[in-house]
């Protein structure tokens, strides 16, 4: 619970950089998943929300297939995927490539604790820059 209070304290109060989410507060958003109580967490307060402002994080490959596609994405780093984007296939194209720094706006739909990773739908995605 105290990673809960954590992120939602965060949350209220980090002054937000332009157009995203910062990265103290992905990091307490990570911690809060992580806690013991990381499931109900989800569950509660995470999952089907739609996240505003906008996450920021680094395009580390992008896969296409018959039921749409998905772009895997680092945020605490450029290396660690931590987060899968989901993609659906009348969706119009991202032009999100690898390397690329890419905001988005999303909806949680699940989680993984080990290895972490943060399932999302995409609502919303902008190319910020190339960096690779």
């Amino acid at each position: 619970m105290v990673a809960l209070h954590r992120f939602l304290q965060v949350q209220r109060s980090v002054a937000q950089p332009k157009g995203g989410v910062s990265q103290e507060l992905w990091a307490a958003l990570k911690q809060a998943l992580l806690a013991d109580n990381g499931r109900e967490y989800f569950r509660t307060y995470v999952k089907d929300s739609v996240w505003s402002p906008p996450l920021r994080g680094f395009v580390l490959s992008v896969l296409s297939g018959r039921i749409g596609r998905k772009i895997l994405l680092a945020m605490s780093d450029t290396l660690t995927a931590e987060v899968t984007v989901l993609i659906a296939p009348d969706a119009a194209d991202t032009k999100a490539t690898v390397g690329n720094e890419v905001e988005f706006v999303v909806a949680a739909v699940g989680f993984v604790k080990s290895p972490f990773m943060l399932t999302v739908e995409l609502v919303e995605l902008r190319v910020l820059r190339v960096l690779r």
